[in-house]
């Protein structure tokens, strides 16, 4: 079981949806979860919201069983600055990503 997540809210360029999905589907998910500690990986659109309109469309909430999370996300964003993981010209530039330790729950 992940002790943490990872959430990543994305945007693609206006137009470029069908380009930017095919891209995190076949490509993207796969280079992260080849990231040490990245554990598992879902994606989501946003489809419904309350107050002030979404400023996403895409969420991905990944996985992360690490001794050190930050150290396993930093990996993720250094492979894909340094160009290890396949990009794209389909993903706007406005993300934002979260990582996120458990506070508490109940199942």
């Amino acid at each position: 079981m992940a002790t943490c997540i990872f959430i990543a809210l994305t945007n693609a360029v206006p137009g470029r949806d069908a380009a930017f999905n095919e891209w995190y589907d076949r490509h993207h998910l796969a280079n992260v979860l080849d990231c040490p500690g990245i554990t598992s990986a879902r994606r989501y659109d946003v489809q419904q919201f309350t107050g002030n309109r979404a400023q996403h469309r895409y969420v991905a909430v990944y996985g992360v069983d690490h001794p050190d999370p930050v150290s396993a996300v930093e990996e993720v964003f250094r492979r894909f600055n340094e160009g290890e993981m396949q990009a794209t010209d389909a993903m706007a530039d406005d993300f934002v990503a979260l990582l996120c330790t458990e506070q508490g729950g109940r199942d």
